[in-house]
């Protein structure tokens, strides 16, 4: 198994945009709950800007750990075909 179908949708590509989507829909949803307190907008900014490093770094472990599932998965494969072999 790979990454990719044939007709040519990679996975890397898009778990990428998906979390660049979630982190900048985090850090906005962050920031407006916090203007909707009545909090200064610096702080609304800031809040809403630590909400969006947090989900890129959790974004970024996941991808990781989806490259090396998809590493793993590939050196099992190989190794069944040099096996039927």
């Amino acid at each position: 198994m790979t990454d990719t179908s044939p007709g040519g949708f990679f996975l890397h590509q898009a778990w990428h945009a998906l979390a660049t989507r979630l982190a900048v829909a985090a850090g906005t949803l962050a920031a407006l709950i916090s203007l909707m307190q009545h909090t200064p907008v610096w702080v609304a900014s800031f809040r809403g800007a630590i909400a969006f490093f947090i989900v890129r770094i959790v974004a970024r472990w996941g991808l990781t750990a989806l490259t090396v599932a998809l590493k793993a998965d590939r050196e099992r494969s190989d190794v069944g075909e040099s096996d039927e072999s």
